[in-house]
């Protein structure tokens, strides 16, 4: 049995094998338009992918990147954008919203709504191309056109600047291979990030500085390539399972007002040598980590967090919520199913409420 606490400490999001970026797909630019991301060869390019409803984005990721416009925006060789890519409260965060909230913050750089394959879609374009999992996450494309960071949530943002000054260094056709995040290939090939998650961290301090700073050094193939501990160990999680699901949650007895409809929640799930950890966001709440302890002999699990949250409207409460069930892992893409119960509870009754339900889902592959 293997267990991922809340305190499991992941690689920075620097990219091991540099591969071409993807296109981005944008309904529509505020501040100006900056045209297409292959158009911007010769320069280095950093997004940050936000929802203006996003607490993580407006305590983190938005003050950075107008700190960021600061620092590089006088360089001719930096273009620095943000995209609003909503995968949820699609009815509140609208277009004129986006509109006024960049006014309200003063952000002047370009900002771009995520486009839609196909009208009532859930996850945009660009988020789904660039497995992003939610917000905020940032990505770093160098002046090649290749991926080079990408991570989602809070991280310190020095070492990052630091590998940012080095991009700009860089000369054409470089040959280094920088320090790994964690990550995989699927079975076509396309990197799936075990970095990011959920979604929205709750404060605007940055996590503690126990990450690895990325530098650029030579990477120990052979290392690398040594998967002697999954072999041996018969409870180590399969990697295959990591990567971005769409879960919907059914809740069967509900004690609280009308909020028992069906609900879709994007989860990321990171399986690394510690074990599972799975991490998702909803308005208000902020990103959530779970504690997963998992059989990897019978793909069973269980998950818990316990959390404080203020709700809309200024309501604290305390939540629990628990979680057991299972990976189909024998599919592909990989399924899991579960039973959940959810139990939360205010200082002054006014929004205590439990709900039971299951659900289920699948992990997604870009496009």
């Amino acid at each position: 049995m293997l267990t991922a606490g809340l305190s499991t400490a992941l690689p920075a999001g620097v990219v091991l094998e540099p591969e071409p970026a993807p296109e981005w797909k944008v309904s529509e630019w505020i501040n100006g338009d900056p045209g297409k991301l292959a158009n911007h060869r010769g320069k280095i390019v950093l997004i940050d992918f936000f929802q203006l409803w996003c607490p993580g984005c407006n305590e983190f990721s938005i003050p950075l990147f107008q700190d960021w416009e600061q620092k590089f925006g006088v360089r001719d060789d930096v273009v620095i954008v943000s995209i609003h890519t909503v995968f949820e409260g699609h009815e509140d965060q609208t277009p004129e919203r986006l509109r006024e909230f960049v006014a309200e913050k003063g952000i002047t750089h370009p900002v771009g709504i995520d486009a839609y394959a196909v009208p009532g879609a859930v996850v945009p374009v660009t988020m789904d191309r660039f497995e992003t999992g939610g917000t905020p996450h940032i990505a770093i494309v160098d002046k090649e056109g290749r991926l080079r960071f990408s991570h989602f949530g809070r991280f310190d943002p020095q070492p990052v600047e630091r590998f940012i000054e080095r991009l700009f260094e860089e000369k054409k056709s470089s040959n280094i291979k920088s320090t790994p995040r964690d990550t995989k290939k699927s079975s076509k090939g396309r990197r799936t990030n075990s970095r990011s998650p959920g979604r929205t961290p709750p404060s605007g301090r940055p996590e503690p500085a126990n990450e690895p700073e990325p530098v650029d050094e030579p990477v120990d193939e052979e290392a690398e390539n040594d998967d002697s501990k999954e072999k041996k160990d018969p409870d180590f999680p399969d990697k295959s399972l990591s990567g971005s699901y769409k879960l919907r949650f059914e809740p069967l007895s509900v004690s609280c007002g009308d909020v028992g409809q069906p609900m879709e929640v994007i989860t990321q799930v990171v399986v690394n040598t510690d074990g599972i950890l799975a991490k998702f966001s909803r308005p208000y709440l902020g990103v959530r980590q779970l504690n997963v302890s998992y059989d990897a002999g019978s793909g069973e699990f269980q998950a818990e967090v316990e959390q404080q949250a203020t709700e809309k409207g200024g309501v604290a409460v305390q939540l629990s919520l628990q979680m057991s069930g299972r990976f189909v892992s024998i599919v592909d893409p990989p399924e899991v199913e579960y039973d959940y119960y959810l139990d939360k509870r205010s200082e002054d009754g006014s929004a205590d409420c439990v709900i039971e339900g299951r659900g289920g889902g699948a992990r997604f592959r870009p496009r």
